[in-house]
């Protein structure tokens, strides 16, 4: 059975704040492309 994974992100001047649901998973990301591509390849 395949199981769906929610993403949230809250967008701030200085950072994403992400959140992964039914997970339980948060974390913070900057918002330089580099970091956007490191977000990109984690999820």
């Amino acid at each position: 059975m395949e199981t769906l994974i929610y993403v949230g992100i809250d967008v701030s001047k200085d950072r994403l704040d992400v959140h992964l649901r039914p997970l339980g998973e948060s974390f913070t990301c900057g918002q330089s492309a580099p970091e956007i591509d490191g977000l990109v390849v984690r999820l």
